[in-house]
């Protein structure tokens, strides 16, 4: 803040006090917890055998969730509801197609997050094969 000398006060109180992460919200912490080590390592994978072919999926992806993100944003924000309950307006059909495929992508996913943690704690730790490292570390989570 300036004052009439041409000085400069700053602020003091909470506000001074708050760091400076606060600017960023929650976006950041969404959008770390959307890429993971196993999507780092398919796109290392993928680039590697075969270059710029695939830089289009990448794209069309970025836009794709870009495009889903802000309006299951803005679908929230506007009325108040989950992304689920939007879902449960349209029928009970979407429960029946939705319902499966959460429960699939939910093992799938499962069991990749256990073979990544077994593999990482086998590499760190190779007493124990990486199966049993994946199993302990979904016990313990």
């Amino acid at each position: 803040m300036a004052t009439d000398a041409g000085e400069t006060t700053t602020t003091s109180g909470p506000e001074a006090d708050a760091p400076r992460w606060r600017l960023v919200g929650p976006g950041l912490v969404v959008a770390a917890t959307g890429v993971g080590a196993a999507d780092l390592v398919a796109t290392m994978v993928a680039g590697s055998r075969y270059g710029y072919a695939l830089l289009w999926a990448v794209v069309l992806g970025c836009v794709m969730k870009i495009v889903l993100v802000e309006g299951a944003g803005r679908y929230s924000l506007a009325t108040g509801r989950t992304i689920f309950e939007g879902w449960q307006t349209l029928g009970r059909w979407t429960t029946w197609y939705f319902g499966p495929y959460i429960v699939v992508w939910g093992f799938v996913y499962g069991a990749a997050a256990m073979a990544g943690t077994g593999l990482a704690l086998y590499s760190l730790f190779p007493a124990l094969s990486v199966t049993a490292w994946g199993v302990i570390s979904a016990l313990i989570g």
